[in-house]
């Protein structure tokens, strides 16, 4: 029974840190996304259009979910 338990342990510290991680890159990207925004000038439309799209493209490319026509 002992053993079972400190393997369960294991896994749920593993599972955490991974999850840990992910929020940590999340983070760490919403961080990066504000400074640029804000160093966006906004009485210029075509920089922000410009910048959305290129963040958006990038987040479409990089997920697997959406299917590919």
């Amino acid at each position: 029974m002992q053993s079972t338990s400190s393997q369960s342990n294991v896994k749920v510290s593993q599972s955490r840190s991974a999850l840990e991680g992910q929020v940590c890159e999340y983070f760490m990207t919403f961080t990066c996304l504000t400074s640029q925004i804000q160093k966006l000038d906004p009485s210029s439309p075509g920089e922000w259009k410009a910048f959305a799209m290129l963040h958006l493209r990038s987040n479409i490319d990089s997920s697997e979910s959406v299917p590919s026509e």
